[in-house]
Parts: C-alpha cells; structure tokens; sequence
C-alpha cells in the first residue's frame, strides 16, 4: 500500500470508532486530495489507558489524572505527526476536529505550528477565549446569530426561540409545569426538572 502524502488528522475524545462512523467532511475530501486519513484516540479514552491504571472499568487512580490534560494530548498528537512525516514520508499534514476536538486541533497549530499546515475546526469555542479570560457570553452570541436571519435562519427564529425560553422558564416555576416540561422533552428519572434552576438548565 502507498501512503499519501497529505493525511488528514482526526482527533476524538470518546472511543475512536465513533468519530470514524460520524464524520462526512474528511471522507468526502480524502479522495479528491488523494489524503490518507489517520484517527488519533485522545488518551484515556477507548482502549488507550495507560498500563498503571486497571483495566477493570473503575476509574483511573487520581495520581494518573496527572497524565490526562490537553498538554499530554497535544504532545502526542504532534509525536504522532512527527512519526507520519519522518517514518511514512507523509508531507502535509492538515487537522480536523469538532468541539474540544476542534480546540485540541487549534491549540495544535499555535503550540506545534509545525507539525500541522492547516486546521479546520468545526463547533469549536476559539472565540470564547477572548485576552486571558474565558467570555462567557460569547457562546450565546454565535449561537443567537446563528438563529437570525442574517445568520441564515427564518427571521421568526430567534423571535421564537427566545419566548419558547420564557415559557420553559414560566413552566418551570410550579410542579405541575415541571411535570409538563419533563413530558414534553421526554426527560430521563435522573434529568428531570424539578425546579426553575432545572428549567434554566434544560433551556
């Protein structure tokens, strides 16, 4: 088999199998670019634990939590990339990852700027990270554009989304209007509003 010189990178934070059977972009570029697709499962998830740590479905021991942080994660990624280009003759290399997959993909770039050549990712909060700070309004302001009509939707959404939040937060008020929102969302026993904070929650 010959390998191609451009791979497009996965990363997943979750067994590795499920990112591979839920991802279209990648798959639907590879062959145009004549890519060959590398899946790297984040540490600690799926199968890849580490030695020390029992495989017997109990938790790691706090003192390998040292081991499990977005550095330790990067710095594989980047050996693993390292190993590609060197071992595989691999010659660009371009990242993909969605949500923290995404922002493991960005931080990627700017620590290991030369392990990867681009980055595409997708639902990742790099703007929420504004100065040194984490904005936490950030996140609700995409999420509002995306509801408007200059973000692409009808221009009734955002007008209906936000009263369909004031009658969560209305019938989360009373019992009886728990109850009615838990039937409705067709909540689980261990996630059912009980409460307005749980109404907030859910909305």
């Amino acid at each position: 088999m010959t390998l191609s010189l451009t791979t497009a990178l996965g990363y997943s934070q979750a067994d590795v199998e499920l990112y591979v059977n839920n991802t279209g972009l990648m798959w639907e570029n590879a062959g145009k670019f004549g890519a060959t697709m590398v899946f790297a499962e984040h540490r600690y998830f799926g199968k890849s634990l580490p030695e020390f740590v029992p495989q017997t479905g109990v938790p790691p021991p706090l003192n390998a939590l040292t081991f499990l942080s977005a550095e330790q994660a990067l710095a594989d990624f980047a050996t693993l990339i390292d190993f590609l280009r060197k071992d595989e003759g691999f010659d660009a290399v371009v990242a993909f990852g969605g949500s923290y997959g995404g922002m493991l993909a960005s931080w990627l770039r700017i620590k290991y700027p030369w392990s990867v050549d681009g980055v595409i990712a997708g639902s990742a909060p790099i703007l929420s990270f504004i100065d040194t700070g984490f904005d936490y309004g950030s996140y609700g302001q995409k999420v509002t554009f995306d509801a408007s009509a200059a973000g692409g939707s009808t221009d009734l959404c955002e007008t209906q989304i936000r009263q369909a939040w004031q009658e969560v937060f209305k019938l989360g008020e009373s019992s009886q209007g728990c109850a009615s929102l838990n039937q409705v969302f067709r909540l689980c026993p261990n996630s059912q509003v009980g409460n307005s904070d749980d109404a907030l929650e859910l909305a």
